[in-house]
């Protein structure tokens, strides 16, 4: 089966890594690019795909990729998660990738962004590039090795399945125990549950709190919403009060923003962990924080043509199908 298309979408192999790419396309845009840094689960949804295609209508250059050892180009280039040199693969990854737009596209200004468990790789990878200027978390799973802090998340996980909806939960390793039961054949090449444990638990360099220094010189903006089942929001939040905490000890003078969002605040019963994008202002909030001069009302118009024209289009709808092939190769 033919790769599905994705119109005007450039496929590049850059140091052993496939990486999507669109370019720049607008004079006040140049030299600025976008890195986005996906989270877990089958790439059958067309999210990273029409963010590629919003940022690129703002004119900017986008790229990301799909990890080594997952899906499409990169299944068969190494394991998931994997370690070279004390660097775990997924944050190499990361890392190949600023480059790419930096090396290739003469980019020299990235903002990172980073969904669920994409937002790892994109911290710890920011930390060790001055190129990346601003880091935008959304719903991120942020790993830390406080041991106080990981025993409300341990519980939060024995809460999952338990009959009382209103416990707070936290599938972190719940999302880990399904990948080594289900995708360890189909999609996650090698795929090593102990390794992803530390991961989880802080024990690798995927952990944004050893970075407080170098990411004090970059703009951060982290979205979670309080009922997010999922990803517990206070991941996302001791995060944000520690580097700004950090950041006003050293007076650093970048930015730290969090929009922890409340459901009722937005008139909606369930906001969720898929449902942020949907919230009134999201857009917005999340354009202005990389150019606060950009126009409201053409965000609005691109982002409601951008959502009926991707959802509707069959390369992106079929993708499942071709996600089944290619995955038993």
């Amino acid at each position: 089966m033919r790769e599905p298309e994705l119109p005007g979408m450039n496929n590049d192999d850059y140091k052993g890594l496939n990486i999507w790419h669109l370019s720049g396309n607008r004079e006040n845009k140049r030299g600025r690019g976008i890195v986005i840094g996906r989270g877990f689960g089958v790439p059958v949804n067309i999210e990273d795909e029409r963010w590629a295609y919003m940022f690129h209508e703002l004119g900017y250059a986008v790229a990301y990729c799909h990890y080594t050892g997952t899906w499409f180009e990169n299944r068969n280039r190494g394991d998931f998660l994997e370690m070279k040199e004390d660097v775990i693969s997924i944050e190499s990854d990361i890392l190949r990738t600023i480059d790419f737009l930096v090396e290739t596209q003469g980019i020299e200004d990235i903002t990172v962004i980073g969904n669920c468990f994409g937002a790892n790789p994109i911290l710890a990878a920011s930390a060790k590039r001055k190129a990346v200027s601003k880091i935008i978390t959304i719903g991120g799973s942020i790993f830390t090795d406080n041991r106080a802090m990981n025993r409300q998340y341990l519980e939060m996980d024995r809460n999952i399945g338990k009959k009382n909806a209103d416990l707070p939960t936290d599938y972190c390793l719940m999302l880990g125990r399904m990948h080594k039961k289900e995708y360890e054949h189909n999609s996650y090449i090698g795929f090593d549950y102990r390794r992803y444990k530390d991961m989880v638990l802080g024990k690798t360099t995927l952990n944004a709190y050893h970075y407080k220094k170098e990411l004090a010189d970059k703009d951060y903006l982290g979205i979670h919403s309080y009922d997010d089942r999922l990803i517990s929001y206070k991941r996302t939040e001791a995060f944000g009060n520690t580097l700004s905490e950090f950041k006003r000890e050293n007076n650093s003078r970048t930015l730290t923003e969090l929009w922890m969002i409340h459901p009722k605040d937005y008139g909606c019963d369930s906001i969720g962990h898929r449902g942020i994008e949907k919230v009134p202002g999201f857009h917005e909030r999340v354009f202005r924080f990389l150019d606060n001069n950009e126009d409201t009302d053409i965000i609005n118009s691109m982002v409601l043509r951008l959502f009926e024209q991707y959802t509707n289009q069959k390369d992106f709808i079929n993708r499942s199908e071709y996600i089944d092939n290619r995955s038993m190769v």
